[in-house]
């Protein structure tokens, strides 16, 4: 009908380890973050130049991504003013992610949860810069809450990430208050 066609051929291979200079990391700095959740999938290696302003985001995002590395068995650090990532390629089955309420972290560390084929996040504020980000993904998870009197102290959030993570359902929790 007129229209363009083409074929695309996928083989498997082994990817190599993730290198990126100053100007990789210059030019894509906020995509960092799923960038080293790629580089946890993948054994080998693996280094991002001049990192250092990833420690002034919406959360210290090194930090973040140290600790995201840990939840997966895996490690990363810094060396100077890079980031070191250094991972056998297999990561924990159902990782409980800490987002430090950072949109970016929330959104990689559910990558990799799928990734892992489950997990949770304690925090998903992606809707300050991808509001349809679950539904792109084809994830639908299920809300919960509570409901009565004085539960800011309330051990659902941690009841609900132990429950969701031990039957590998995708679920969100929202404590909002009612006026």
């Amino acid at each position: 009908h007129g229209e363009n066609v083409g074929s695309v051929s996928v083989f498997k291979s082994e990817l190599k380890p993730l290198y990126a200079s100053i100007q990789d990391v210059c030019d894509a700095i906020d995509e960092l973050p799923v960038l080293s959740a790629i580089a946890l999938a993948i054994r080998g290696e693996h280094r991002f130049c001049n990192v250092s302003e990833l420690r002034y985001k919406e959360s210290d995002r090194i930090n973040a991504i140290v600790r995201t590395a840990e939840k997966c068995g895996q490690t990363a650090r810094t060396e100077g003013e890079d980031l070191i990532i250094i991972s056998n390629g297999n990561l924990c089955d159902n990782p409980l992610f800490k987002s430090f309420g950072d949109h970016r972290m929330a959104m990689s560390q559910i990558v990799l949860a799928l990734y892992c084929g489950g997990g949770s996040v304690d925090d998903a504020p992606f809707n300050v810069s991808f509001p349809n980000f679950l539904k792109c993904l084809g994830v639908a998870p299920l809300r919960l809450g509570v409901v009565g009197e004085n539960v800011n102290s309330s051990k659902s959030p941690l009841l609900m990430n132990y429950l969701s993570s031990k039957v590998n359902v995708c679920c969100s929790y929202v404590q909002t208050v009612e006026r």
